[in-house]
């Protein structure tokens, strides 16, 4: 059985650098073939890595809800408002929206929280460091993030460009959202969001570069 379970993990894992190697190719060379597909891939890439998280009890499935809905209701306000991460709106590749917000962006929030939160159980980082290097690792990925989301038109800004407020409002509100993940201390790790993580971090600083 361990075996079997070995081989199942070095083939998710395979099959993520594949992924992730084919998103990269795909969106320098065809952005406008590969931009489009964005939902599909957020889908696709977060129930991979929710199919190997165990176990799945009555708290985590709270947890994973509460992350889901707290952030869309906070990129709805942000939207309607500017208040929380600036002025801007969302393009059309992100799947079905409501009130101007994709329903997905939640699973953004949900997986992107997850891994990071993943990475620095990994590393081992202690309290008071352990969620203040998550929520910083959280504000690194957007920065890798918002040129080439902008570029591709995954959103808008009404600058051109994220202001600082955004940064400040991912790094607090990754904060808040950590503090019952790391009090939850998930074991065993998933072992597939270190690489989940590191791929993501891999496609856009190549797409930033590209």
């Amino acid at each position: 059985m361990e075996r079997k379970i070995h081989r199942l993990i070095t083939a998710a894992r395979l099959l993520v650098v594949i992924y992730y190697a084919i998103g990269i190719l795909g969106l320098i060379f065809r952005p406008e073939v590969f931009a489009p597909l964005v939902a599909l891939s957020l889908v696709g890439t977060a129930t991979l890595l929710f199919s190997f998280h165990h176990p799945w009890t009555r708290t985590y499935w709270l947890y994973a809800l509460g992350v889901l809905v707290i952030t869309w209701i906070i990129e709805w306000v942000g939207v309607r408002t500017g208040v929380i991460f600036g002025v801007y709106r969302y393009g059309e590749h992100l799947g079905i929206k409501l009130a101007g917000v994709p329903l997905l962006i939640g699973v953004n929030w949900l997986m992107l929280i997850y891994c990071c939160g993943m990475v620095v159980e990994a590393l081992k980082i202690q309290p008071p460091w352990r969620t203040l290097s998550g929520a910083a690792l959280m504000v690194a990925m957007d920065l890798l993030l918002e040129p080439v989301a902008t570029e591709l038109g995954w959103w808008y800004w009404q600058t051109g460009h994220p202001p600082l407020q955004n940064y400040v409002a991912w790094f607090y509100i990754s904060y808040l959202l950590l503090l019952p993940f790391f009090h939850f201390r998930l074991r065993p790790l998933n072992p597939l969001a270190l690489w989940i993580a590191a791929a993501h971090a891999l496609l856009f600083s190549a797409l930033n570069i590209f």
